[in-house]
This record gives structure tokens, C-alpha cells and sequence, in this order.
């Protein structure tokens, strides 16, 4: 009998054992699905780790933890992570100091340095705790092991021993891992911020990492009622330089002015300009563009200073490695609020200031101006209503006459835009300039070769020589499907292609370009007839003729007042129509506005006349003859005799 109430006995002690076995399981997978939450949950790195450290502490009913750091330098360094869990509401808290680094003779610091864990009894030498009224008597040390080193020791405190066994190694390992775990996350995260809102080439702040810096100062500016200035530099230079050293120098160069920019944000001289609060920040936002941010600026006089010192910084020759390169900046200033009160208008102010100071002789500021703050207002009202009238086909399609220039009989017909605004009319000089900085251009080109092709074939010209000649922006012939979008029109509104005109200004953009110049010889091939405008002045000259498939140019009226002021010019002019000729290019000159005129023109050859005199633009196409002709011989020139 005895025997069998000593096996009952044994049997009731291993179901108690089993059963808090089973308890204590129970909770150890509770505590470990609760660490991971934490750990998945948290913002950061120092609230998942204080989060992990409570959870641990009230499951081993521990007084106080607290996490140590390794330093880049290697060296243990204290956190402002910790909890503690006092024994009564009166007790005093252990004093952890952020920063200050680990003693060899602490148990955290041999810990760290043997990677493995430590428990120290006689905790007199920790000065954190004998400062502590009601210290904890036992601590525990515990390396987190990461490919052999320990970044992170978690140090606990406790009022009992404490006693390693391999449940609470195995509870150590798991929050060790999932802190860990926590850290690299972070880690990455910042790598890869740094790398999205970092310049690869200057270090400096991206255009993302400078908004986001931006909006932040702005928020404190508006919260502390402080005023703040935007300066957007633009280099002088800087595409001379990269496109005859190399894009390697070029970087060079730019690395080099980041420098410069960001140490002299810094700078005694530059601090001293913004008292009280000095604070700065550089940033590249793309090509040669950088932006200063100052805060702290009571006296725009004060920016001045800065803005003046910075031009002073930048002029200072730059050594490439194989001579010195000099380039010079134009800076624009916008100051919060008086200019604007977000980032996108203080930008554009201040991006429009910029242009006024590169209108000057090299090496200038300027400040933004209410009169430049007005006319950017236009500017936007402008685009914003451009985009409307777009949209609901609000524009209107006027027609120039070309007229031959020995018969009278009108030969095309040069699309004109107007805009009867509901608030007056805006000028095609105007809303064409808003188009082209906004990028609306492209989708007004488009819209204008639509309405021409719809005026076309809506016409049913068939074979009587007029052609309709359409404007075409820089814009509307870098995009990559422009060619492909103007077939797909000419095939819905099946015109002959030869009465449609494609007019360009710039040619010798179009010939440094490669997709430009491709597009033009891919309209040629489809039928389209090319025209280049002012031709002679500014961008386009003799030798583009020959590189380009051209039917036509066109001279402006500086070219008739040039021939009727000096015999010389009227050779110079002959000269011109005689080599287009030669080429098989026909001539138009534009701006003729007296009989006169028509006469000097007629007597050099010109093929074609447009102006005043030959007929005002009209909401109609004009069919037939213009202005009737008076009565003149025609000269016919000989193109071989000497001019």
C-alpha cells in the first residue's frame, strides 16, 4: 500500500510539473508573439526597443532595463532607451545618461567585449546605482551577437539574483534577435533614404530631400512667426565647361561648388549675417541648379550679405586636376511670407529672380519684387486658363496670307492664334510664352495641327496650290511619338499632305538634337513641306539649308529694311534669294507693309510675301488672290550673273 501512495504521490508531482510546464509554455509563446508584435509594430528603433525591454521586465518581474549602443568608433556608448518598474510609486528612477560611454569595469562593458553574458552582484562601483536611493541588487548583461560582434547589450536590473538557465536564455536570444532585427530594418530604411533624397554627385540634398527639408522649416517658421529666405543659384558657365571637358569635369565641378556652398553655409561670416538663430541648408536640385535655404533672417540686408559672399565663393577658380575652370552664378531671392507661403510659390519667384539677375552683366542677385510677384501671378492665371481654353476649344484659328510674289495669287496660309478672353483679349505673344514654360506647348501644338487638318479637309483643297503652314514649337518635336501622332491626324482627316506646312524657328537646335532632326526628315518623307522662320537671325544660317530638307524660308522685316537703306545690303540680299534658289528653296519675306516694299522685293527675286499689305489674317483661309497687284514688270533675274 505504501508503495503504491509514494507512485500516486510521484504521479500527482509530474502533472504539477507538467501542467506548470505547460503554464509557463503558455506564456513564453505569449510573450514571444507580444515581442514581435512590438518589434513589427513600432515607429522606430527606440520604440520597439523600449517596448521589448517593458515586456520582458514584467514577464521576469525585473526592476529596470536598458540598451548600450556600439559607436561607429567601436566603443559602447549609453542610450535614452531604458524602462523601469519601480517597486513603489515612490521610488526614485535609476539615472541612465545618453552618450556617455561604457566602462570596461561595468558588466556591459565585459559583456561586450567577450560576447558573452554577464551578472554582476557587486553593482557599488555603478555609479548610476549608488546614486540611487533603493538600488537593484543584481544585473544582468546580455550581448546581442551579430556576425560575431555585439552592436546592442541589453542590461537588466533586478531586485533578486538572477539565475541563467535555458528558458531564459532561450527569452534573451528571441528579444536580443527581434531588437536586431528591429536595428537593421532602420538601418536600411536610412540607407535607402539617404539614397533617394541624397545627390549622388555632390552629397548635398536632392530636389525630394530639399522639399522635405523645406516643408519642415517652413512649418517651424510659421509656427515660431520667423521669417525665412529662398536663394535659387543657377551657374553661368557650367554647360561650356561640360560640354568641352567632359562629363567627368563637369561633375568635378559641381562636387566642388557643393562644397563650397555647404561649408560657407556654415561659416562664421554667414552665421553673423543671420542672428539670432543662424541655421542654413544646401541643396543641388538638378543640371547646374542649386538652392539655399536661411532661416533665422530678420533684415533682408543680412541675405544680401550672404547672397553677396556666396557670388564671391563661387567666382573663385576651381582646380579640375588638369587647369582651373571659372564659373560664375545668378541668384534669385524669395523671402517667407512676404513673397509666398509655400514652397511652390517661394520657388518660382524666386526661380523668376534668378533670371532677372542672369539678364544682368555676370555675377548678380536679385530679390524677388511686387512687380515680378504680379507678373508671376499673371503667369499662373494665364496657364491656368490656357489649360481651360484648350480643353473647351475657347481658341481661335486666324489665317495670314502668303502671296506669290510676281502674280499676287495667295499659295498658303500661316495659322495665327487668337483668344477672345472673356476678360480681354490675351495676346498670342503672351499665352504661346506661358505655353512654352509650362509645357502646355506640346498639347497647343497638337491642337492647332488638329484644327488645321479639320480646316483642310473641311475646305476639300484638292490640287489648288494652297497649303496651310502651322507653327511648331521645340517642345512639340522632341516628343518621341510626335511624328506618329501627326500621321494618325493627317489619316483621320485624309488631307493631302502636301498642303500642310510645318513651320520651325530654331534649326540649330533641331540639328543638335538627333530625335529633332530625325522627326524633320520623317515629316519630309510623309509629304510634309519644312519651313524655317527668321531665317538669318539668331539661331539659323546658310549651312542649315543643306542639312536639312527644307521648302521654304521665311526673312523677316529686318531684312527689308536692311535692302532699302544700302546698295550694299541689296547684293547681300540678292545673294541670299540666289543661293535658295539654287537649292530649289523658295523665299517669303514677312512684314511687308507698303507697295513700296512689295516693289524691293519683287525686283530681288523674293518668291512669296506676307504682311499687312498683302492681306490682314482673317478667321477664313484665304483662296485666292490677296491684294490685287498694280501694275509692274516683272524682273527676271539672272542667277548666274555676278550679284
Amino acid at each position: 500500500f505504501s508503495m503504491w501512495v509514494a507512485r500516486q504521490h510521484a504521479l500527482k508531482r509530474r502533472l504539477r510539473d507538467s501542467l506548470a510546464r505547460s503554464k509557463a509554455d503558455t506564456a513564453t509563446a505569449r510573450l514571444f508573439a507580444e515581442l514581435a508584435a512590438a518589434a513589427n509594430g513600432s515607429l522606430d528603433f527606440a520604440q520597439a526597443a523600449r517596448r521589448c525591454l517593458e515586456l520582458v521586465c514584467e514577464y521576469q518581474d525585473w526592476r529596470a532595463a536598458h540598451v548600450w549602443l556600439a559607436a561607429p568608433h567601436g566603443n559602447l556608448c549609453s542610450t535614452d532607451i531604458f524602462c523601469v518598474r519601480p517597486r513603489t510609486p515612490a521610488s526614485a528612477p535609476i539615472p541612465f545618461t545618453a552618450g556617455e560611454a561604457c566602462s570596461q569595469e561595468l558588466s556591459a562593458g565585459l559583456a561586450h567585449a567577450m560576447l558573452e553574458p554577464v551578472i554582476g552582484h557587486d553593482l557599488g562601483i555603478d555609479a548610476r546605482l549608488t546614486a540611487c536611493p533603493d538600488p537593484p541588487r543584481c544585473v544582468l548583461a546580455w550581448p546581442v551577437d551579430t556576425d560575431g560582434t555585439a552592436e546592442i547589450v541589453l542590461e537588466f536590473f533586478s531586485d533578486t539574483k538572477i539565475f541563467l538557465d535555458d528558458d531564459l536564455c532561450r527569452i534573451l536570444e528571441h528579444v536580443g534577435g527581434q531588437i536586431a532585427h528591429v536595428q537593421l530594418r532602420e538601418k536600411v530604411r536610412n540607407h535607402t533614404e539617404m539614397v533617394a533624397f541624397t545627390d549622388p554627385v555632390t552629397q548635398l540634398p536632392n530636389r525630394i530631400g530639399f522639399e522635405h527639408l523645406f516643408e519642415q522649416k517652413l512649418k517651424d517658421c510659421s509656427r515660431d512667426e520667423s521669417r525665412l529666405a529662398l536663394l535659387f543659384v543657377d551657374l553661368d558657365g557650367f554647360k561650356r565647361v561640360n560640354d568641352s571637358l567632359g562629363h567627368a569635369v563637369g561633375d568635378l565641378l559641381l562636387r566642388s561648388i557643393g562644397a563650397r556652398l555647404e561649408q560657407h553655409v556654415r561659416d562664421s561670416d554667414v552665421a553673423a549675417k543671420l542672428e539670432p538663430g543662424p541655421d542654413a541648408v544646401a541643396a543641388r536640385l538638378g543640371g547646374d541648379e542649386f538652392t539655399l535655404v536661411l532661416t533665422g533672417v530678420d533684415d533682408p540686408r543680412s541675405v544680401a550679405g550672404v547672397a553677396r559672399r556666396f557670388l564671391e565663393v563661387l567666382a573663385e577658380p576651381v582646380d579640375v586636376g588638369f587647369q582651373e575652370v571659372t564659373v560664375g552664378a545668378s541668384i534669385g531671392i524669395a523671402m517667407y511670407p512676404d513673397d509666398g507661403s509655400t514652397l511652390s510659390e517661394l520657388m518660382r519667384i524666386a526661380d523668376a529672380a534668378m533670371y532677372e539677375a542672369k539678364a544682368l552683366p555676370g555675377n548678380q542677385f536679385r530679390f524677388a519684387t511686387p512687380a515680378l510677384n504680379d507678373a508671376i501671378a499673371r503667369r499662373l492665371w494665364v496657364e491656368a486658363e490656357l489649360q481651360g481654353a484648350i480643353r473647351r476649344d475657347e481658341l481661335q484659328i486666324y489665317y495670314a496670307p502668303i502671296q506669290a510674289a510676281l502674280t499676287g495669287r495667295t499659295v498658303a496660309n500661316e495659322v495665327l492664334l487668337r483668344w477672345p478672353h472673356p476678360e480681354g483679349e490675351i495676346s498670342a505673344e503672351e499665352f504661346v510664352a506661358v505655353a512654352e514654360t509650362s509645357g502646355l506647348v506640346a498639347e497647343l501644338g497638337y491642337w492647332t495641327i488638329e484644327k488645321a487638318c479639320a480646316a483642310i479637309s473641311a475646305a476639300r483643297w484638292n490640287g489648288d496650290g494652297v497649303s496651310v503652314c502651322v507653327d511648331i514649337s521645340l517642345r512639340n518635336l522632341q516628343q518621341p511619338n510626335f511624328v506618329e501622332a501627326v500621321a494618325e491626324i493627317l489619316a483621320r482627316h485624309d488631307i493631302p499632305r502636301a498642303t500642310l506646312e510645318f513651320e520651325f524657328a530654331d534649326t540649330s537646335a533641331i540639328l543638335k538634337h538627333e530625335t529633332c532632326h530625325a522627326h524633320i526628315r520623317r515629316l519630309h518623307e510623309m509629304g510634309i513641306r519644312i519651313v524655317l522662320d527668321r531665317f538669318g537671325s539668331g539661331y539659323s544660317s546658310l549651312i542649315d539649308l543643306a542639312r536639312l530638307p527644307v521648302w521654304r524660308i521665311k526673312l523677316d522685316r529686318s531684312f527689308i529694311e536692311a535692302v532699302s537703306i544700302a546698295d550694299d545690303n541689296q547684293s547681300i540680299g540678292r545673294a541670299i534669294i540666289a543661293m535658295a534658289h539654287s537649292m530649289g528653296i523658295e523665299t517669303t519675306i514677312y512684314g511687308v507693309e507698303t507697295s513700296a516694299d512689295a516693289a524691293w522685293l519683287r525686283k530681288l527675286g523674293c518668291d512669296a510675301l506676307q504682311g499687312n499689305w498683302v492681306g490682314q489674317p482673317a478667321d477664313t483661309p484665304y483662296r485666292k488672290t490677296a491684294r490685287p497687284l498694280t501694275a509692274v514688270t516683272p524682273t527676271i533675274l539672272d542667277t548666274n550673273a555676278p550679284a
